[in-house]
């Protein structure tokens, strides 16, 4: 006859390996590095302001994607040949990015890199308008 003494053990071997498991999962699907594009803060002006025209250069990227320098409208396929040319108006290779509210930041970057493509080494990004 037995004694009714009878102890139960819990395996804990499965739940181990259900957390490693686990653990291999997140470690696969979160991202280890964000990469991004570097930004400066704007400084204040030392200087006064010249009182004379602006030279600044704007471009403009539209809800529909179209793409404007200086509120003119640059056909598709001749973004490049154009920031070439302000490029060689503009020694310092500075110019100004305004995005349409709501836009792909997709169609922003690509602009950025035509333009960092052309020798424009700064981009200002301008809030949206």
């Amino acid at each position: 006859m037995s004694t009714g003494n009878t102890q139960a053990n819990i395996n804990v071997t499965p739940m181990i390996d259900v957390l490693l498991v686990l653990l291999i999962i997140f470690m696969v699907i979160t991202p280890l590095q964000s990469v991004g594009l570097d930004t400066r803060v704007p400084q204040p002006s030392k200087d006064n302001p010249a009182s004379g025209p602006s030279n600044d250069v704007v471009i403009q990227v539209k809800a529909d994607q179209s793409v404007w320098i200086n509120q003119r409208p640059v056909p598709d396929g001749q973004l490049a040949a154009r920031l070439h040319e302000v490029a060689a108006m503009r020694p310092n290779g500075v110019v100004f990015l305004q995005g349409a509210k709501g836009l792909e930041f997709l169609s922003v970057a690509r602009v950025i890199d035509e333009a960092r493509g052309a020798g424009l080494r700064q981009v200002a990004l301008m809030t949206e308008f």
